[in-house]
């Protein structure tokens, strides 16, 4: 398998399942953190917005509130550990840049907010170019496709084509499990995840303990079937060709690696 790496899922919205019952005070979360990275996580994803079905909107002020509390923070633990943020929002992600960020994760693929490219290009940092057919109001609406892969891999070639004109070149594309696709779809996108190795970019991997996950096994998502399921899914991940592996479970998917 080709080398590859994880990167610690660190969510900092109260709705988060992967934080029910933990403190969200900052001292929390940089522990938190700094554990992830010290059980051999590459970088740290934080994000401050759910997009689960059901999650109740955020405003921007509020999703920067989040965040401001703690990315310095962070970035003062941990100065050499590669930071992105999970944040489809132009002003949100010029603060965060400010902040230390390295990489901007966009699970929207720039359509919810036509400034966040030109940020993203102007501060020369990281970008990742997320896949979806939903809105920012229901992001996890189901789409029609043609056919599933080359219907995403025209996506990602129109929108690479874009970045690249812009000037941002260090892009990472992340498939979009759980987005705008069926269980079915999501399955099938895992085992044919190797036909997107044809746009020659890293491939970023979340289905961590996500509803294509858990919902057939009728379990939830803390459970340990859950995190079994999950480590099956990433193995074939790895298997296929991801880059990088996002996760909650840093312990046991550095295993994988």
């Amino acid at each position: 398998m080709p080398l590859s790496y994880v990167i610690g899922i660190l969510n900092i919205t109260p709705d988060s399942f992967a934080q029910s019952g933990e403190k969200m005070d900052v001292s929390s979360v940089v522990q938190k953190a700094v554990s992830m990275v010290e059980q051999g996580a590459y970088g740290l994803d934080i994000g401050a917005v759910a997009t689960h079905p059901g999650a109740a909107p955020v405003s921007a002020q509020e999703e920067w509130k989040r965040l401001s509390e703690v990315l310095p923070a962070i970035r003062r633990a941990l100065p050499t550990t590669p930071l992105s943020v999970d944040t489809y929002r132009a002003c949100v992600a010029e603060r965060a840049i400010e902040a230390g960020v390295d990489i901007i994760n966009d699970i929207s693929g720039g359509q919810w907010d036509e400034q966040l490219w030109d940020v993203v290009a102007k501060a020369k940092v990281g970008y990742v170019l997320g896949h979806t057919l939903g809105t920012v109001a229901e992001p996890t609406k189901m789409g029609n496709y043609a056919d599933l892969m080359s219907d995403m891999i025209d996506y990602f070639v129109r929108r690479l084509d874009t970045l690249h004109r812009k000037g941002v070149s260090n892009v990472i594309i992340d498939p979009g499990f759980g987005f705008s696709k069926t269980t079915g779809q999501n399955l099938y996108l895992l085992e044919h995840l190797q036909y997107l190795h044809c746009l020659d970019t890293p491939i970023m991997v979340g289905i961590s303990r996500k509803r294509m996950i858990y919902e057939p096994l009728g379990v939830k998502p803390t459970s340990p079937q859950a995190l079994e399921a999950t480590l099956q899914a990433e193995r074939i991940a790895l298997q296929k060709g991801a880059t990088f592996l996002r996760v909650h479970d840093v312990l046991e998917t550095v295993k994988l690696c």
